[in-house]
């Protein structure tokens, strides 16, 4: 394992060395091998491209991942943490990462390895042992991590060179992450992970989808800070300080490689919706969910199954910060305004609300594109964007003032509780795609009959849907879908009038339904 770890170090040296001799005489023959063998396999444990020696080599160096992180593991009494996982590969991201994969990809059936003719054992507990270690991986690219040299000395700020800036701690994040980006392409980490998440537990999701966010977060720009971290790690013995631009290229890699599994990744994060919109990490998932759209998007008809699936059963109230992270998704896979239940929730969501999301919106960790959907649900928000295309933050006005002497006495005793209600069983309530369907005709779309979000009136007074409309000039260029006279989208103008009429129209339809 030490000789492996030694080659992983070293494997641009590696790259570099022209024959045989050269290779043997810088490393074991055993952690050479070891180390094309890691890099040989492919992410689904497949050894067909490794000769019978080598591929016999691969099995024995996933039962030594195995068995090294069960030990471990057990040491630790279960409580398996990203920081163990760090130290046992020596602080390498590309050993951490392969050490992983080697016990992630490992099957006992037909591995073929056996000790005087009995296959080797494995632990009894290897699944539960599988998700200990992908709930300990997704921490990887934490910011303890990425400067866990500095809290191993006990050390802060203040005690090295009067203290770092946020630019600095920015940067060193961001290259802690491009590492890991790194060693996750060159492994082939994301498709071991992905072949494991077809039969796994919906819980192993979340934390999946926050490592994928935190590897493909862009990295912070600001070249001079870059210059003087790589200089600083250089001149420190550092095997590999990346340049701002090999860490744009490391994400750029990484994001290639899940775009090939795109689809598969999106509905098994679909899947797993019901499960986080239950619990506490709902934002979190959420917010993961919208920074990994933003380098691997989802095609429109995965986004609106994945929103069905965020508004689909029993879920808490949609406050402006959780609406702010559906919205951030949305934006992220060019999904403008349409009949959706996103959009009916904020034409149902009060000023207040929509100011929050709106704020929340343009402070979002997660990353946005500058896109059309961005400005449409803008418009939707009543929010505002710069020069450059960003959105603006509009926090909600503050509260007024309400004097102390108009408050009430405090009671003098306690007050007794009130009598709990009788439970009685709730009335069986249509849907809200349900309620949206019974729109009066006025207040529908003059192509599809859908009711009218985002209306726009074309010169001779049809009124359409935007979305539909735009779809409708694709497939007839130039043509009114309807009249056949000639036709183009800027020659239409929103209807602001039966925007306000349709907003009514829900509100009340909502009022009936709810009494």
């Amino acid at each position: 394992i030490s000789g492996y770890g030694h080659a992983c170090r070293h494997r641009n040296r590696l790259a570099e060395c022209s024959d045989g001799s050269r290779l043997h005489a810088r490393l074991p023959c055993c952690a050479v091998r070891l180390c094309r063998v890691a890099f040989e396999q492919d992410g689904t444990g497949d050894n067909n491209n490794l000769s019978a020696e080598e591929q016999r080599l691969a099995h024995a160096f996933q039962a030594i991942c195995i068995w090294s992180v069960a030990i471990l593991c057990n040491l630790m009494q279960g409580q398996l943490t990203a920081q163990t996982l760090w130290e046992m590969a020596g602080g390498d991201s590309l050993w951490s990462l392969v050490l992983i994969k080697g016990m992630l990809a490992y099957s006992p059936a037909g591995s073929g390895v056996t000790l005087d003719g009995v296959p080797l054992p494995v632990p009894p507990q290897l699944a539960e042992l599988k998700e200990v270690v992908v709930l300990a991986t997704a921490h990887l690219g934490s910011p303890s991590l990425a400067f866990y040299d500095e809290v191993d000395a006990n050390l802060i700020a203040d005690d090295i060179d009067g203290g770092f800036t946020m630019s600095e701690r920015m940067v060193g994040l961001s290259m802690h992450r491009a590492k890991l980006a790194t060693a996750a392409a060159d492994c082939k980490f994301l498709e071991t992970l992905l072949m494991e998440l077809t039969s796994a537990s919906p819980s192993w999701l979340p934390p999946t989808v926050a490592l994928l966010a935190a590897l493909l977060t862009p990295p912070h720009v600001d070249l001079a800070v870059w210059t003087k971290c790589v200089a600083e790690e250089e001149e420190a013995g550092a095997l590999e300080a990346l340049t701002l631009q090999e860490a744009r290229e490391a994400r750029e890699a990484l994001a290639w490689q899940l775009t090939v599994h795109s689809n598969s990744l999106w509905l098994l994060l679909s899947g797993a919706v019901p499960f986080c919109m239950v619990n506490s990490s709902r934002l979190s998932f959420l917010l993961d969910c919208a920074t990994l759209a933003h380098s691997v998007p989802m095609n429109p008809g995965t986004c609106r199954y994945f929103l069905d699936c965020c508004f689909r059963g029993e879920c808490p109230s949609w406050d402006g910060a959780s609406l702010a992270s559906v919205l951030a998704l949305s934006i992220n896979c060019d999904m403008v305004p349409q009949e959706d239940p996103l959009c009916a929730m904020l034409f149902l969501a009060d000023a207040a609300t929509k100011a929050l999301a709106s704020e929340r919106l343009a402070r979002s960790r997660a990353p946005l594109r500058q896109n059309e959907a961005l400005q449409r649900w803008a418009e939707v928000l009543g929010a505002a964007l710069d020069a450059c295309g960003r959105l603006l933050p509009s926090l909600p006005a503050p509260l007024p003032a309400f004097p102390a002497e108009a408050l009430p006495p405090l009671p003098s005793g306690p007050t007794p509780p009130p009598p709990l209600p009788q439970p009685q069983q709730p009335p069986a309530k249509p849907s809200l795609r349900e309620t949206l369907r019974g729109a009066p005709e006025e207040l529908c779309c003059a192509l599809d009959g859908r009711l009218l979000m985002d209306p726009v009136r074309t010169p001779q007074g049809y009124v359409f849907e935007r979305a539909s409309l735009v779809q409708a000039l694709a497939s007839t260029p130039g043509t009114c879908p309807l009249s056949g006279l000639p036709l183009s989208l800027e020659a239409c103008q929103r209807d602001g009038e039966i925007r306000a009429q349709a907003t009514r129209w829900v509100r009340q339809a909502t009022q009936r339904q709810r009494g």
